[in-house]
Formats: structure tokens, C-alpha cells, sequence
């Protein structure tokens, strides 16, 4: 910033420390309003350069996530074919690809689908990755009232998104905190 230059270059002319400041002499009223006004200014020209900083340090932030998203462009996971992905995604995905447990909805199907476009073009076109459902009742009896909406909807999702694809159905627990009227409809 051109404050700060023009301090820096006074501090230079004056050497570190200004002749007056050696030696005990009384200031004037218009020496110490002199004072007064460098020391403002110096703050201000800090106060400048702390703020060009930050705007530096935020665009470099922003180059770094610029270049890690082209880098990420040549990784060589893009190179793999979507048959083989496809492969991958299921040994991931099997046998938990939709679980509950502790009133979370943990899912790797969804996981990978979040991870960019082509991924989640892949995943959403792949029954088979829909297929996994996993549920402990021994959670969901605890949690089933605050969050049955959101349970049933994604189960259904996935029923849904399985397709013709076979199910693979794992239930565990007991029925703890459930009703006999606690169902969960498909």
C-alpha cells in the first residue's frame, strides 16, 4: 500500500532511530502533534499491509483450490473405464450400501455418489449398488419417531433406484422401543 511505502521510506531517511529520540529533550506541543501524527499514520500503513495480507493469503487459498481441482483432472483414477469403477464401487458398497444405525443413515452409496459428476452419474445408473440394506433395530427403535420421515424416504430411495436388481436385505436386533404399530412400509 503507497501509506506504508511512504512510512517505510521516512523510517529509511531517518535511520531506526530519529536523532531527537537519542538525546532527553523536552518536545514542543508541535513536535509531540508531529508524533502523534507518525504513529497514526504508522498505524494506519500497518493496519494497510495486515489487510493486503489477508487479501493475499485468500486469493492464494483460492489459486490452491483452483490448481488442486485441475491436478485432480489428471488423477489417474479418470482413466479407468466405467466397467471397472462400476466393480470397485460395489465391493465398496457391499454389503452396507444403505445401514442405520444410531439414528444416522450411514451410506457408501451415497458417499460415492457425492464425490463428482461422473462418479455420481455411475452410481445412480447401477442398480446393483442400490441394493444393500442394512438396519439394526436395536437403533432405530430409539430413534424411530424424530426420524422416521427421513428413514422411510431413503429406504424407498434405494428401493427404488435397485431397480429389477435383487435386494440384499440384513436386519438386526430387537425391538427395542418398538411398538407393534412401528412399521416400516415399503
Amino acid at each position: 500500500p503507497p501509506c506504508a511505502r511512504a512510512i517505510l521510506a521516512r523510517i529509511r531517511q531517518e535511520g531506526n532511530i530519529p536523532e531527537r529520540m537519542r538525546h532527553a529533550i523536552t518536545l514542543s506541543p508541535l513536535e509531540r502533534s508531529e508524533i502523534k501524527s507518525i504513529i497514526d499514520q504508522a498505524e494506519q500503513a500497518k493496519a494497510d499491509v495486515q489487510a493486503t495480507i489477508l487479501f493475499l493469503e485468500r486469493q492464494s487459498r483460492l489459486l490452491d483450490t483452483y490448481t488442486d481441482m485441475y491436478k485432480s483432472m489428471l488423477s489417474p483414477i479418470r482413466k479407468l473405464p466405467t466397467e471397472l469403477l462400476e466393480m470397485v464401487f460395489k465391493c465398496h458398497c457391499t454389503p452396507f450400501g444403505f445401514q442405520i444405525l444410531g439414528g444416522v443413515l450411514a451410506s457408501n452409496t451415497l458417499t460415492l455418489a457425492a464425490v463428482c459428476r461422473q462418479w455420481r452419474d455411475i452410481v445412480l445408473s447401477t442398480p446393483s449398488l442400490w441394493s444393500c440394506i442394512s438396519m439394526d433395530f436395536d437403533y432405530i427403535g430409539i430413534y424411530i419417531n424424530e426420524y422416521r420421515a427421513k428413514f422411510i424416504k431413503a429406504l424407498n430411495d434405494f428401493i427404488d433406484r435397485s431397480g429389477e436388481y435383487p435386494l440384499n436385505l440384513s436386519f438386526s436386533g430387537g425391538h427395542y422401543g418398538l411398538r407393534d404399530t412401528d412399521t416400516l412400509a415399503v
